[in-house]
């Protein structure tokens, strides 16, 4: 059996490179008197050889339902599904698998099913312990999962995010002059925005008690609020952790993007750490360009946090290194198993995640953030990493036959081949980039922006 997409199928069977490099949109039409359905399919899998699952049950052929196209799988389509660690990433699914609220596409497929499975997982983990826990674990997902690629006109990307660790104080003193603030009152009810960052700078939060801690970088203070949480360095070396806790209300500028635009720092050569080098080298210059960014995080301190685990997700269970994975939760349920098959410090990275955070800007069905880790060299590898690939969601498996059975979607049918194309015309161009209809570029990613995603974190809806 030979996996391809429901574009490429229509395309007469043109493929695409296996990391997203070339990407396509369709646009479906429906009929028997409905309103045309619009949905897209990236074509972001090279063809390959696979082995059909033949699972009693198995959902078969694309359909389309909001707005995307569901394409069900067999586990023979996920390239190294056999040789990952199924236990550990078992594992990392207990710790929120009770807790899966889903308010995304899959929002039809019942919550009964999600709790059953989340609720098995406890026990799955108990034999996954044995001599042949790892043969239970994949046991595990296969009979209760069935994987489902969701696809619509957002671009694949898969960045990294990291928990940064900062030397910092709970007293203003020595080089501990940069302050982290708590929420101010008037900011919990959301209903009015809180100062804007050059406001905050020049002392519209002094004198109300809101300093959490005062750290020695200023560009580390920044960076922190980009990743959501992180660890804080006491002088006595004790080690606490700051979380998200909200934000001020004002819009996010994206600081690379500028660097980009005026050819401070070149595209190929743009990542945090190349910013965070200008604005050291440039400290003028780099506060007034940080000010730009109206936007300022909040945050909490997470006293009782155990410090062998990682910080709290958006789902306030910590997070595992390479196993957990910021999505978008309209599309993708919370606590969920998702397959990713990217590429991560330059090699393949196949892996079973779980989406356990949620991120500003991680929006759209092929879009996700890698939790890499804490420290420097999580964050090294989190600031290079953009990529493209694809994610793949698995899905309880009797729910989801229920739920297509019912009707609420609408079937996909195998398209005709695309018409020739017009004289003089690449074969197989392409009348349009995926997510910009007018060709004008506005779909592209925006310079600088790759490696520097938004305000993301724990404890963000």
């Amino acid at each position: 059996m030979v996996y391809r997409s429901w574009y490429d199928r229509r395309k007469g069977g043109a493929t695409s490179d296996p990391h997203g490099r070339t990407r396509r949109a369709a646009l479906l039409t429906f009929a028997g008197g409905a309103a045309a359905i619009v949905a897209a399919c990236a074509a972001r899998q090279a063809t390959r050889t696979v082995t059909p699952t033949g699972h009693p049950g198995d959902v078969t052929g694309a359909f389309a339902y909001s707005g995307h196209v569901l394409t069900p799988l067999g586990y023979g389509d996920l390239a190294g599904w056999e040789h990952d660690n199924h236990a550990e990433a078992l594992a990392a699914f207990a710790r929120s698998s009770r807790l899966i609220r889903d308010s995304s596409v899959l929002a039809g497929v019942s919550r009964h099913a999600w709790r059953t499975a989340g609720a098995a997982a406890d026990g799955a983990l108990a034999g996954a312990k044995g001599s042949r826990g790892e043969d239970v674990a994949r046991s595990f997902f296969e009979s209760r999962f069935q994987p489902v690629v969701i696809e619509d006109l957002s671009r694949s990307l898969f960045t990294g995010y990291f928990e940064p660790v900062l030397e910092g104080s709970r007293v203003q003193e020595g080089v501990y002059q940069t302050p982290l603030y708590a929420v101010p009152p008037e900011r919990k009810s959301r209903r009015r925005k809180a100062p804007s960052r050059k406001e905050i700078n020049e002392g519209a939060l002094e004198g109300r008690g809101l300093e959490l801690f005062w750290v020695a970088d200023p560009v580390e203070a920044f960076f922190l609020e980009i990743q959501g949480s992180g660890r804080i360095r006491l002088p006595d070396g004790s080690m606490t952790r700051v979380g998200y806790a909200g934000q001020n209300g004002h819009g996010y500028y994206a600081i690379g993007r500028w660097l980009v635009e005026e050819e401070i720092i070149p595209r190929e050569e743009m990542s945090a750490e190349a910013i965070k080098t200008w604005l050291r080298d440039n400290p003028e210059a780099g506060v007034e360009l940080m000010q730009r960014n109206p936007s300022y995080v909040f945050f909490r301190e997470l006293e009782a946090l155990d410090p062998s685990l990682g910080p709290l997700g958006a789902m306030e269970v910590p997070l595992t290194d390479l196993r957990s994975v910021a999505v978008d939760r309209s599309v993708h349920p919370l606590g969920c198993p998702v397959w990713l098959e990217t590429e991560l410090a330059g090699v393949p990275f196949h892996r079973l995640m779980v989406a356990q955070d949620v991120g500003g800007a991680i929006k759209g069905a092929q879009r996700a953030d890698i939790y890499c880790g804490s420290g420097d060299r999580a964050g090294l590898m989190a600031s290079a990493q953009s990529a493209g690939g694809r994610i793949v969601t698995l899905v309880p498996r009797t729910a989801l036959a229920e739920w297509v059975a019912s009707g609420p979607s609408v079937p996909v049918p195998e398209p005709e081949a695309a018409p020739e194309a017009a004289p003089g015309a690449e074969p197989g161009a392409e009348p349009f980039t995926l997510g910009d209809p007018a060709g004008t570029g506005a779909g592209a990613p925006a310079p600088g922006e790759a490696p520097l995603p938004p305000v993301r974190g724990s404890s963000r809806a």
